[in-house]
């Protein structure tokens, strides 16, 4: 069995409010990620992924922090 490897992957961060802070590992730009975020009501790690994923785009990783 070969193991899958997914090329471009990034770690990247969003940070929300200065309250909270996401860390992701995903090869979706920027724009996406925080486009995404702002239609969600209340934050939703597998809407959030889901949403990410419907538009094409990959997420290995979601950490949500708040401080």
């Amino acid at each position: 069995m070969i193991d899958m490897k997914f090329k471009d992957l990034k770690f990247k961060y969003l940070d929300v409010e200065g309250r909270v802070m996401v860390n992701i590992v995903t090869n979706a730009t920027n724009k996406v990620l925080e486009d995404t975020l702002k239609l969600l009501d209340t934050w939703n790690k597998d809407l959030f992924k889901l949403n990410i994923e419907k538009q094409g785009y990959m997420i290995e990783y979601i950490q949500f922090n708040t401080y």
